[in-house]
C-alpha cells in the first residue's frame, strides 16, 4: 500500500479488513505508512473514518473472542497472555470477587486447570487472580498428596500389625 501523506476514503475498506483480522492501530498505521498522530488527526477531521475505526475495533474484539474460544482446549494455549492482550486491547478491568462455578464443581486437577484457563480467557480472572488461584491449587495438591500418603501409611501399619 502506498504512503498516505493525506487522507483518502479508499483507506476505509483496508482498515476494516486489517482490523477484522486482528490488526492493532499500530499495525494499521504501519500498513498505511503513517504515524499514529496522523491517524488520530484524520479521525478528528473525517467522521466516516472514525466510524470505520470503531467498527474495526469491534471486529478486532470478535477476532480475539473467536481465537480464544477455538484454543481453550489447546494444551499450548497461553490463557494468561491471551487475557493480557484482551485487557490491553479491549479495556478489560480488574475483578475483585470471583465465583467460578466450573472450578468449584471440578473433581480433578485437569478439570480445575481447564476452568481456570477458561476463566482467564473469558476475562473472569486477571493474571494476578490466576496466579493466586494457581498458588492455592498447588497448596491443595500438596495437601491432597499428604492425605493420600498418610492413608497409605496407616494402611501399611494395619497390615504389619495384622501380620
Amino acid at each position: 500500500m502506498p504512503n498516505y501523506s493525506s487522507y483518502t476514503p479508499d483507506v476505509i475498506p483496508a482498515i476494516k479488513n486489517w482490523m477484522k483480522d486482528g490488526a492493532t492501530l499500530a499495525m494499521v498505521c504501519r500498513n498505511l505508512q503513517i504515524s499514529r498522530q496522523t491517524f488520530y488527526n484524520w479521525i478528528k477531521k473525517h467522521k466516516e473514518l472514525e466510524e470505520a475505526y470503531k467498527i474495526g475495533k469491534e471486529w478486532g474484539e470478535g477476532y480475539l473472542d473467536e481465537a480464544g474460544l477455538h484454543n481453550l482446549d489447546n494444551p499450548t494455549f497461553n490463557a494468561v497472555l491471551y487475557q493480557m492482550i484482551r485487557r490491553n486491547r479491549c479495556g478489560w478491568t480488574e475483578h475483585r470477587k470471583v465465583m467460578l462455578q466450573a472450578y468449584e464443581n471440578a473433581e480433578t486437577y485437569e478439570q480445575r486447570m481447564q476452568a481456570l484457563n477458561k476463566a482467564v480467557a473469558t476475562g473472569q480472572l486477571t493474571p494476578d487472580e490466576y496466579k493466586n488461584m494457581m498458588s492455592s491449587e498447588a497448596q491443595r495438591a500438596r495437601v491432597d498428596e499428604t492425605a493420600q500418603l498418610r492413608a497409605e501409611v496407616a494402611q501399611l501399619k494395619e497390615m504389619v500389625k495384622d501380620g
